[in-house]
Order: C-alpha cells, then sequence, then structure tokens
C-alpha cells in the first residue's frame, strides 16, 4: 500500500476543479504538495483553502503559466528548492475554447496548442529531472474525451487534447526504461466550471447518452489519478482511462 507521507507531487492547474479536488484529496492522504495556478494570488488563495481543509499537510504555491516556454523549467528549479526532489506529477493545466470550425481563429488555435499540447510536453521533459532521481516516479496527464472521441464544436479544443494523448503511448516506452511511469485519465462530462454552461437541454442530452446516466464529479477523477500514481498500479503504464460514465465505451 502507498504511503503518501513520503510522496512529493506537483498538481498543475490546481485552483479550481479538478486539480482542486486532486490536490485536495492527496494533501488529505499526507502527500506533500506543490500546486500551481496561473497567478501567484490564485494559487496562494488554493493552497490557503486546502491548508484550511487539512492543516497538517506540506502545500506550497507557484505561480505557472504553461504558455510560457521558460515557466516549466523555472517551476522545476522552485520546487526543487522547495522539496529537494519530485515523485510524482499531475499534468492538469490547459486552457478550454469551444467554437465550430468555421468561427476557430489562428491566435484561438495556437493558445490551445500552446498551453495543453507544447505546455504538457515541456512541463513533462523538465520534471524528468527530478522523477528519474525518485524511487516510484509516475505521471499522469489530465487528457479528456473530447481527445479520444470528439464532440461537435470542440475541434481546435479536441485537436490540443488529441495532442496530450498522442504523447503518451511514446513517453511510456521512452521513460519505461528509466522506471518512470506514465499514464492518463480522459475525464468526460464532469461537475465544474466547463460543463456549467450546459443549457438545461444539452445537459439532458449528456446524461441520456451516459451509461450510468449522469455527469461525473472531480472526486470520481481524483480517485483515479491517485490510484494510477499509487504502488498498486506499479506494473501500469501507457494506459488511458477513461472516466466518462460509459460515454465513450
Amino acid at each position: 500500500m502507498t504511503v503518501w507521507t513520503d510522496r512529493r507531487v506537483l498538481v498543475t492547474g490546481a485552483s479550481r476543479g479538478i486539480g482542486r479536488r486532486v490536490a485536495d484529496q492527496l494533501a488529505a492522504s499526507g502527500a506533500t504538495v506543490a500546486i500551481t495556478a496561473t497567478t501567484p494570488e490564485a494559487a496562494e488563495k488554493a493552497r490557503n483553502s486546502i491548508m484550511d481543509v487539512n492543516p497538517q499537510s506540506t502545500v506550497s504555491a507557484h505561480a505557472f503559466d504553461q504558455a510560457d516556454p521558460d515557466a516549466t523549467s523555472v517551476l522545476v528549479r522552485e520546487i526543487k528548492a522547495e522539496l529537494d526532489g519530485l515523485d510524482h506529477v499531475v499534468a492538469n493545466a490547459g486552457t478550454h475554447k469551444a467554437s465550430p470550425i468555421g468561427m476557430v481563429s489562428s491566435a484561438d488555435a495556437e493558445q490551445l496548442l500552446l498551453v495543453n499540447a507544447r505546455g504538457t510536453l515541456l512541463l513533462v521533459q523538465s520534471a524528468l529531472k527530478l522523477l528519474r532521481r525518485s524511487p516510484a516516479p509516475a505521471v499522469v496527464l489530465i487528457g479528456s474525451l473530447m481527445g479520444t472521441d470528439g464532440v461537435s464544436g470542440q475541434t481546435a479544443y479536441a485537436m490540443s487534447k488529441g495532442a496530450v494523448h498522442g504523447l503518451l503511448r511514446p513517453l511510456s516506452r521512452e521513460l519505461g526504461t528509466s522506471g518512470v511511469r506514465i499514464n492518463a485519465v480522459a475525464p468526460g462530462y464532469v461537475e465544474t466550471d466547463m460543463t456549467s454552461s450546459l443549457s438545461e437541454q444539452q445537459r439532458e442530452e449528456v446524461e441520456r447518452r451516459t451509461p450510468l446516466g449522469r455527469l461525473g464529479t472531480p472526486a470520481e477523477v481524483a480517485n483515479a489519478v491517485q490510484f494510477l500514481l499509487s504502488d498498486e498500479a506499479g506494473f501500469i503504464t501507457g494506459q488511458c482511462l477513461g472516466v466518462d460514465g460509459g460515454l465513450t465505451n
């Protein structure tokens, strides 16, 4: 069984939604957690909220703009200085933009690719400097149903998340020789800010098409993430776990 008090985990994009729930859960389990948000104020606010619920936990807050190609190396240096190493990474930070294909601007497409695709690649690349020194290194990428199945009106976002899924298997083969595991979760429709804009009709349609008949919760995604990071998943790498209520089965 995994002893989380020995683990140091980086969770990017942890100010809200799935990333926040993952950080909450890992902190409650006893892990030392480094969280990021795009601004220092948002990162510190999230850290204080996590500490309010888990006063015994150790949480550090970092401002991190994943669109900036130089930001990842700065973040990893900060974590090395504060935590003296890193065992796990949850690559959750990302951005979302939904538009019909005819309305996708060049700027929107570029931003989605820079943050979701290039930013995730550079994050893993920089974090490997610390992960390779861990006795149980593991990475979980946060993909999306949109990147595996696709939804009308989400073409550019699906493209960027498809690129995240494209990292998974080649990286698992490349990193497996050094003992680094890398997996992904692909959430379906989950109760977050992203789905709060669904109309009543759209929500009913999603629930109708989902075999389990409802939207998921951030906690259910966090459970899958924590399992894939844990020693219990020690012989699992290169796998994408759909957390979507059976929508893509």
